[in-house]
This record gives C-alpha cells, sequence and structure tokens, in this order.
C-alpha cells in the first residue's frame, strides 16, 4: 500500500510539472507600469500591428515587428533576456504575439493590450 502512494505521489508530481509553463503567462501591464520599464531602459516596447498602422500612428521608440512576421524580432533583439512589451490596437494581436514571443524563448514578455493603454 505504501509503494502505491508512493508511485501515485510520483506520478502526480511529474504529470503536474509537464504542463505548458510559460514564465509570466498571465501576466498584463499597465500603460504607467510599460512606461515606467521604458524609461528606466529595461524593455523593448513593440508595435505587433500592421507597418500601414505603426505609419499612421504609433507609441514613440517602439519597434515596428508586425504579428505576422513576429520572428523578425530576433534581428531587433537577440537576448532573450530582454524584457518586450506588445501593444496593438485591441489587445487580440499583442496577446498573441506574447504566446509566440514566450515560444521563441523570450523570457519576460508582457501585453499591454491597447496603444491607447500608454496614455492612460
Amino acid at each position: 500500500m505504501k509503494n502505491f502512494i508512493c508511485l501515485t505521489l510520483i506520478l502526480s508530481l511529474i504529470l503536474c510539472g509537464c504542463g505548458n509553463n510559460k514564465s509570466n503567462e498571465k501576466e498584463l501591464i499597465s500603460g504607467r507600469n510599460a512606461k515606467i520599464e521604458v524609461i528606466n531602459n529595461s524593455a523593448v516596447l513593440v508595435d505587433v500591428r500592421t507597418t500601414e498602422e505603426y505609419n499612421k500612428e504609433h507609441i514613440s521608440g517602439s519597434l515596428s515587428i508586425p504579428l505576422d512576421s513576429i520572428e523578425k524580432i530576433e534581428k531587433e533583439v537577440s537576448s532573450k533576456d530582454k524584457i518586450l512589451i506588445v501593444y496593438c490596437s485591441s489587445g487580440n494581436r499583442s496577446k498573441k504575439a506574447k504566446e509566440k514571443l514566450l515560444d521563441m524563448g523570450y523570457k519576460t514578455v508582457y501585453d499591454m493590450g491597447s496603444m491607447i493603454n500608454w496614455y492612460e
């Protein structure tokens, strides 16, 4: 009986540890906190909207890396340890970009959602 309990406990721990454990998977960042990170030069602000949207209006100092070519960020930000803050128009593309960036190995990625949040 002890062996069965020990085996069950070990299997439970193994199964719990095999989940998708992306760092900061559910974390969001407010516009205010995003500004602090950028001002302190500890984060890169990334606009994941289309190039056309970016050219019409964007947050000064942000990188334009459209969601459909997010892998190109490695040319601009090679360090996977650099903090990335992604934004778009509504928060849908930034959420997808965050997931892709985490899958690419970037360790800390924050989703600011809509660029409007920058001005809050």
